[in-house]
Formats: structure tokens, sequence, C-alpha cells
């Protein structure tokens, strides 16, 4: 048994906190922080790389964490009692669930998430800012069907904390390219053979009325300015027809509604 860790300022606790506060640590270290034993089981059943288990000291011998615990160890994962600070210390979210994973960070190049068959669905996330969001549309993408989700750089990190939460497991299953060059992708996307829908707030094509069969990319803008012009300008324009004084909708829920629309006409046929 692993002697407990109390104190914030252990190594594996500082390690731990600048992977939950810092993307650029993520990125080199190839590793992110999975918190709670709902998202526990989920890497455990998608077969993900785990790298160390930290388990709140009360929980050890409890039932509830009984088996996951026993799934980790089985599949030689160190598993660290923390108590303290360090409990404290290495956990991001409001309502810790106490036990939190080091987890292998997936890599996936744009090019290979491109060419995913001739009817493929592909969120664009375009310099989403809230980590929330980003994750809300890769829950969204994996439960409609998406190939996969691309990430362009300069907005929220896809393996935040916040975002690995929302995606409810989904960033584990679902193949997500981040960190695309946005200079690029327009092209690429378009020498794969994929057509690109643009999610305006107005004066688009209503969405249930475009066609959205074959192969496209919807992309979904910042949630304050939105997609920049000549992005809008080489896509289709899609809006959400909105009655009463709403003028937008949150722009998870705007892909929530495209994508399953998209997923509900090739179900049609």
């Amino acid at each position: 048994m692993t002697a407990c860790i109390r104190s914030a300022s252990n190594p594996l606790i500082r390690r731990v906190r600048a992977l939950l506060t810092d993307p650029a640590r993520r990125a080199a270290e190839g590793v992110f922080v999975l918190e709670g034993p709902k998202l526990a089981q989920e890497a455990l059943d998608a077969g993900v790389r785990i790298e160390q288990a930290f388990v709140d000291e009360a929980l050890l011998d409890g039932k509830p964490l009984l088996p996951i615990l026993e799934a980790l160890r089985g599949r030689g994962v160190p598993v660290t009692p923390l108590g303290g600070g360090a409990l404290r210390a290495a956990q991001d979210a409001d309502a810790p669930q106490g036990l939190a994973l080091l987890v292998g960070l997936p890599r996936m190049e744009f090019s290979a998430l491109a060419v995913r068959g001739a009817d493929a669905i592909l969120a664009v996330a375009w310099r989403i800012q809230d980590p929330g969001n980003l994750g809300a549309i890769i829950r969204s993408a994996e439960a409609a069907g998406a190939s996969g989700v691309a990430v362009v750089a300069g907005g929220a990190d896809p393996f935040h904390p916040r975002a690995v939460r929302g995606s409810a497991g989904s960033i584990l299953r679902l193949p997500v390219a981040f960190g695309c060059d946005p200079s690029e992708i327009l092209s690429r996307l378009q020498e794969a053979g994929i057509g690109l829908v643009a999610a305006v707030a107005s004066g688009g094509i209503a969405y249930d009325r475009a066609d959205l069969r074959g192969a496209n990319a919807i992309l979904l803008g910042n949630e304050g300015a939105g997609l920049p012009p000549e992005i809008e300008a080489a896509a289709r324009p899609l809006s959400i027809p909105m009655l009463g004084r709403v003028e937008s909708l949150n722009v998870a829920v705007s892909a929530a509604l495209l994508l399953f629309e998209a997923a509900r006409q090739r179900r049609a046929g």
C-alpha cells in the first residue's frame, strides 16, 4: 500500500495541480487529469492508458469505489491515497468525488480526422472559449454519431478539467483533433471532399431545411464573436429559427441541434 500523501507541496501533487491548470504542461507530458468514479469507469471501459490514480483516504475501503480500485490495481495502476491539503490541491471540481486519474492524452492528427468516410459528420469548434461548452459539443458529437471533432487553436483546451467533465466520457472515445491550424483547416476539409456549413445567428438557411447528407463539417464559432467573416463566406450558412426576443442560443445547444439534424437526415435516407 502506498503511503498517504497529505501535503500540497508534495512533488506528485504539484504535478497533478500543474496538469489541472496548464494546457502546455498537459501537451508536453501527454497526460491529463480525469476526476470522479464515473469517468474513471469510462476510462477503464475505453481501455485508455492510465498512469496513476489518487483516492481520498476516507474512501479507500468504501464499497462504492472498491470495484474501480480493484480494476485499476488489476491493470497495474498505482493507487495513492490523499488527505488534507494534498486532497484539496489535486481536484478541480466544485463537488469533488474523491478519485482522480492521470490518463494518457490521445493524439489525433487532423488529416486522419478529415477522411472518415463519404457521410462523415465533423464538428469544428472555432475558438470556443468556455471549456464546458467545448466538452458539451464533444458529448453531443458522439451522441449524434459524428466522426470526430476538430478544435481550432486559440480556444479552450478539450482536456481542461471542465471540458473533460462536460464531455461525460466522450473525450475518451470520440476522435478529437486539437490545436488545428486555422489557416489550413478549410482548405484541408475541401481537399478531403467535405462540405462546409457554418452556424450563424441569423440570415442563414433554416437548419432543418438544409441538405446535410453526405460528408459535412459543421463550423461552430466563438461564443462572443462567432465565426470570422472569411470563414462564414466559405461555407453554407445555417440558422436556427427562434421565436420571442431570443437572439441566439448557447453554442453547445446549437451544435447539438445541427448535429442531430444531420444524423436524422442520414437515418431518413
